[in-house]
């Protein structure tokens, strides 16, 4: 068996653009249940999860690459960083004070939603679980 492990694991080195191509194929058969496997795992397994995610982002090329992540985001998004700076800035000189959440009423994890970057100063009050609802229309795995 470890004859054929290495014969394996040899080719794969070899030949990274047949085995990619492979991946995507087989991503985009199953991307549902590859998805659903996915949060399940993170679902059961959330504190060895978090301890992965965070030596990744403490590591070199963790910060690097959120680094490189961080300004692409920043020039495709210009208006809605300029609405959540100038929201930061009001709730930073106590302009501003959060509220309750306003479709569940909790008072946890509270942040600001913009339903229109556009107008950066109308926000809505929502935890964190309802606004990554509204954003990820229930695909997300934030839970309380």
């Amino acid at each position: 068996m470890s004859n054929k492990n290495n014969y394996l694991k040899n080719w794969r080195k070899k030949n990274p653009d047949k085995v990619k191509k492979h991946n995507d194929k087989q991503y985009f058969l199953h991307k549902d249940n590859i998805i659903k496997n996915s949060r399940n795992w993170q679902k059961q397994n959330r504190e060895k999860d978090n301890k992965t995610k965070e030596a990744y982002r403490n590591s070199e090329k963790g910060k690097q690459k959120h680094k490189i992540g961080s300004k692409i985001y920043r020039k495709k998004f210009p208006s809605k960083i300029l609405a959540q700076r100038k929201i930061e800035y009001l709730f930073r000189m106590g302009y501003l004070q959060k509220e309750d959440c306003a479709i569940c009423g909790s008072s946890e994890k509270i942040e600001a939603h913009h339903e229109n970057y556009a107008e950066p100063y109308i926000i809505i009050w929502l935890c964190k679980k309802c606004h990554c609802k509204i954003h990820k229309k229930n695909r997300c795995i934030y839970e309380n």
